[in-house]
């Protein structure tokens, strides 16, 4: 026998080229190592679209470190939450936290859909 239509999982995926990402930022400014805390992105025909998403360390010194590679945030209805646990990472300067950002992107690169956090999160030991 077969799975009723109303029991069949129905998915409504938009369509990428009429996304708009508006929003993409910490719920938390500020936490303690391995806390957890949100990364939250916003967007307008976004529904059901899974973007890649990367963190980073704001090293004021050098060169950015990506600390996350390989997660992935869904928009379900207009916003898209990514819950990470946070990490102290060692800095250049001693006495300083850590700072990171992060950006969404659209895993297709033909489309040209991403965002960069809009505020920074530091995390304390």
């Amino acid at each position: 026998s077969s799975t009723p239509d109303f029991l069949q999982p129905s998915i409504k995926v938009s369509d990428p080229k009429q996304c708009k990402l508006e929003d993409a930022r910490w719920e938390s400014t500020s936490v303690k190592e391995d806390d957890f805390v949100n990364a939250v992105i916003k967007g307008q025909n976004c529904d059901g679209l899974t973007f890649n998403l990367q963190i980073y360390d704001n090293d004021v010194f050098t060169q950015s470190d990506v600390i996350e590679d390989n997660a992935k945030i869904t928009i379900i209805g207009d916003e898209g939450r990514y819950r990470w646990k946070a990490v102290w990472d060692w800095d250049v300067v001693p006495g300083f936290n850590s700072e990171y950002s992060f950006s969404a992107e659209y895993p297709d690169k033909s489309i040209d859909l991403n965002i960069v956090s809009q505020n920074e999160l530091t995390v304390t030991r």
